[in-house]
């Protein structure tokens, strides 16, 4: 799409001079931008495994500064190449094609679909992963086994209580669970669904999903879990996190900050709908 759109750009010349900047187009940047840095769910499974971890922090900035470089790319190469720009970038490739051979249509086509095959082979992964959480979830809030191991520990430790008493176990039958697990998929699938069929507008979308539960997983619930960490760390195992491991971002300011800035984004969000309203 890059070398497309420069190819246009160095044929056609610029299309429009996009301003500088625009103050209507504040507010839905952030959902998008949130939205777009979501790649970095598949992080912790690529550091985990890794031994080293001395250079790793180098390594991150390069991927990101990466990233932050080819969104750079797509984005100003679109907006001097062409008038008009989709919602769904890939589709501007289609209606612009170079040619009428079968190369270009070809291509014009497949970048057309390439957010189908995206979503995809996406969509089976997340859903699969959503479907995993909420389960776990929903044991951990409505199932009893917890209370039942620990007054079996309770029981094992007293020594007034004879061995021979009975300890009652509670088990989730295998059609309950089976039930929820099903009741969890159809909402799963359901849902998505039914917003991909009442909407067509992909920038209200990628604004809502990533500035309210975007926020809420790529922000909040990191600060709270880096947060009670730390507490736990301090206060329980009475150790602070060594400095090799440790990162630029230690201070106990830097999660109040993201607070702060997520709390920011949400009201910036909330009032360009409103607005749109």
């Amino acid at each position: 799409m890059i070398f497309l759109a420069s190819f246009h750009l160095a044929r056609d010349g610029p299309q429009i001079i996009p301003p500088l900047a625009s103050l209507s187009g504040f507010a839905p940047v952030f959902g998008t931008t949130v939205y777009a840095f979501m790649c970095h769910h598949s992080l912790p499974g690529l550091i985990t495994p890794m031994r080293r971890k001395s250079g790793l922090m180098l390594g991150l900035v390069f991927v990101y500064l990466l990233v932050v470089s080819f969104y750079l790319a797509i984005s100003v190469s679109g907006s001097f190449a062409f008038r008009n720009v989709f919602d769904v970038y890939s589709l501007e490739f289609l209606n612009n094609a170079i040619g009428f051979r079968v190369p270009d249509i070809i291509i014009g086509y497949f970048l057309a679909f390439f957010p189908v095959f995206t979503l995809t082979t996406n969509f089976p992964i997340v859903a699969t992963t959503l479907c995993n959480n909420l389960y776990v979830l929903l044991e951990l809030i409505g199932d009893l086994s917890s209370n039942v191991s620990e007054e079996r520990e309770r029981l094992l430790n007293d020594d007034s209580i004879v061995d021979n008493v009975p300890i009652p176990v509670i088990r989730a039958s295998h059609s309950a669970s089976a039930s929820v697990r099903w009741l969890i998929l159809f909402f799963v699938l359901f849902i998505p669904m039914v917003i991909s069929l009442s909407t067509d507008n992909v920038l209200l979308l990628s604004a809502l999903t990533g500035s309210y539960p975007g926020v809420g997983v790529q922000f909040v619930i990191p600060c709270l879990l880096i947060i009670g960490a730390r507490r736990y760390a301090t206060e329980i195992l009475e150790f602070n996190v060594p400095d090799s491991s440790s990162s630029p971002f230690k201070s106990f300011i830097w999660p109040w900050a993201i607070f702060i800035w997520s709390l920011f984004t949400v009201i910036m969000v909330t009032l360009n709908l409103c607005e749109l309203r």
